[in-house]
């Protein structure tokens, strides 16, 4: 699996072997839970493991879940962040329509309340498309 690690103007590739083994259900603890109360949405998201931040990004009609045949392997040298989009999973909205760059900014909004977005503290971005 690739996954781009962005860090100010630089971007680089880590290559690692990930467990291709997806078992029909499994439950994944987290090292930390919480909400990010953005006044009309609180976005759910977790927090596996420790080290150099990925932030995985489900599709649209995917939670945080979608994920956790990959957290428990990338946790062993990562940090792990999910979290589950508008509309879907535990995270609390509005309600009212969005647009995809609306969900964009929610993930932009998460990796600046996680501090994550610094160049000394780089972050990497693995995401599933929203279709085509």
């Amino acid at each position: 699996m690739d996954i781009m690690a962005l860090s100010g103007n630089n971007a680089q590739h880590w290559s690692g072997e990930v467990s291709q083994k997806k078992p029909v259900s499994i439950h994944i603890q987290a090292d930390a839970v919480a909400l990010l109360d953005l006044d009309e949405l609180q976005i759910y998201y977790e927090i596996h493991g420790a080290g150099e931040p990925i932030l995985l990004i489900a599709g649209y009609t995917c939670d945080n879940t979608f994920w956790n045949g990959l957290v428990y392997d990338l946790a062993k040298r990562f940090k792990v962040v999910t979290f589950d989009n508008r509309a879907v999973g535990r995270t609390k909205d509005s309600g009212q329509p969005f647009s995809i760059e609306t969900m964009a900014m929610d993930a932009v909004m998460l990796i600046e309340h996680l501090e994550l977005s610094r160049p000394a503290n780089p972050v990497i971005q693995r995401n599933k498309h929203f279709g085509a």
